[in-house]
């Protein structure tokens, strides 16, 4: 299809480490559209061809006996009613013809015409080597080993519908009598569950005077969202030309697939979040990604890890895919983002770590000469990291330090909790090192208020030399009465 139409389709929600949870209904044995199962049907194997479009006969509504009345368990049929607007009983309807015929098609573009390649090497008998060159090459200087010609094929089924793509249909409503017809609309309604959306223009589907052998022509057009059964209903009402007012119906029936499957895993890392997607093309044809892109929630700044080398002013960056722009039959791709916080501000800090939705992902492709195809799932969730109460940051620390001699190391320490905590510096003789605490330890800090943060300096002393990593310190919770262990300390390089 042509353009970009703004289509966001409902993806159920994806979890860590699992695969999107919707499902694909099975794919029915024989034609995905058609009639009802009314007993007027005619069954058109002839197909339209104009311009590149393919237009696929769904079924037909004919001059003849009606079909059967809509069966009250949700069977398809027609229905007819009269001037009075009553049903008619069975054997009346069996015996009213109408004047109006419908045929309801699906418009698709042709497919390129596929040939097998017939080589031949130069040194084939009778065979010279300028004779072979010329076999292998058509007029215009190209390889025909490719396989693929100027030629395209129309589509002689109704084929596949996949979520994400443009569904177009051809209504032809056709006067097959010899008198005019009144007042003549044809209605067509897409029903998927429980949803009911009209999807022909009011204005075109309309005329005042249908006259013999004459047609009315409308084209609808309309964004699958949805997988499963769909339900094509195309209802006609027209007036004759003695003033009564007949009606019609039709219903035709084909089923929406998912073209991706969708995994994804979330990493926590400190504050930020790594999320791998792998995209895998489940479709029976090659896909070429335009875009894939992650939409960050409002706590979170998203940058793209595929992203090689940044593109200049006017030009798009380069990126690991470049050079694979076609996603085969079953191949799988994988993508990687970085989300952080959007500011280095508490509160957000703390609620981006106890978010439990990220973003959501955003695919565009195209397929066979062009359709466009997008699907946008829903929020992607990720599962918090467990984070403690107390956290400790090193600020600042000397790059070297003298055998014996003092230096100072500068934390800063956060009150992630909801309540008021009162800490007490403490060390871990059991886990000390060669670096030790210089001065008084067990020492009390000031209390500290919920979600915020005071610095600290600690005194220390070296009693080796070489490079000696900091370890064995830790804070206490006087009122929770919980031990707080500092992992995250430096190395110092101890000279003597």
């Amino acid at each position: 299809m042509s353009g970009s139409p703004k289509r966001v389709s409902s993806v159920t929600q994806v979890s860590d480490h699992a695969q999107v949870p919707y499902s694909v209904p099975p794919r029915p044995a024989g034609n995905n559209g058609g009639d009802d199962g009314s007993t007027s049907r005619k069954s058109s194997s002839s197909s339209t061809s104009k311009g590149h479009s393919r237009s696929v006969s769904v079924g037909s509504s004919g001059a003849g006996p009606s079909e059967s009345r809509h069966k009250r368990d949700g069977s398809t049929g027609a229905e007819n009613t009269a001037s009075t607007g009553t049903r008619t009983p069975v054997s009346a309807q069996n015996r009213e013809v109408h004047q109006l015929a419908l045929k309801v098609m699906r418009l698709t573009k042709p497919r390129m015409h596929r040939t097998a390649p017939v080589s031949c090497e130069a040194g084939d008998a009778g065979v010279d080597a300028e004779v072979a060159e010329a076999i292998l090459r058509d007029g215009n200087g190209s390889n025909t080993l490719f396989g693929l010609g100027a030629l395209c094929t129309l589509p002689q089924s109704f084929g596949s519908i996949f979520l994400g793509e443009m569904f177009s249909s051809y209504l032809s409503l056709h006067n097959e009598s010899l008198e005019e017809c009144h007042d003549v609309s044809v209605t067509a309604e897409l029903q998927t569950g429980n949803d009911r959306t009209q999807i022909t223009d009011t204005n075109a589907s309309k005329i005042a005077t249908l006259g013999p052998d004459k047609s009315l022509d409308v084209v609808v057009k309309h964004e699958v969202k949805e997988l499963g059964t769909h339900l094509l209903v195309c209802m006609v009402n027209y007036r004759t030309a003695g003033g009564d007012k007949k009606f019609f119906r039709k219903f035709f029936k084909f089923q929406v697939y998912k073209p991706l499957d969708i995994k994804t895993m979330a990493y926590n890392v400190e504050n930020e979040v790594v999320l791998e997607a792998r995209v895998q093309n489940i479709t029976q044809t090659p896909m070429h990604i335009e875009k894939v892109a992650i939409h960050a929630s409002a706590l979170f700044e998203a940058t793209d890890l595929n992203v090689v080398l940044a593109g200049d002013a006017g030009t798009d960056p380069v990126t690991t895919f470049d050079t694979m722009k076609y996603l085969k039959p079953q191949d799988i791709r994988q993508y990687l983002y970085r989300l952080c916080p959007k500011n280095d501000s508490p509160e957000i800090a703390a609620e981006a770590r106890a978010a439990t939705a990220v973003g959501k992902l955003e695919i565009t492709w195209r397929t066979n000469l062009g359709e466009l195809g997008r699907l946008q799932t829903n929020m992607l969730p990720r599962t918090p990291s467990a984070h403690p109460t107390i956290e400790t940051t090193v600020l600042d620390v000397p790059g070297g330090v003298c055998f014996g001699e003092s230096f100072q190391l500068q934390c800063q320490v956060w009150n992630r909790g909801a309540q008021d905590v009162e800490l007490t510096l403490r060390e871990l003789p059991e886990k000390m090192g060669n670096v030790h605490f210089c001065g008084v330890s067990n020492r009390s800090l000031p209390t500290l208020a919920a979600q915020k943060h005071m610095t600290i300096e600690i005194d220390l002393i070296a009693l080796s030399t070489g490079l000696q990593h900091i370890r064995g310190l830790a804070l206490h919770d006087r009122r929770g009465n919980t031990l707080h262990e500092i992992f995250n300390l430096p190395d110092v390089f101890v000279t003597s």
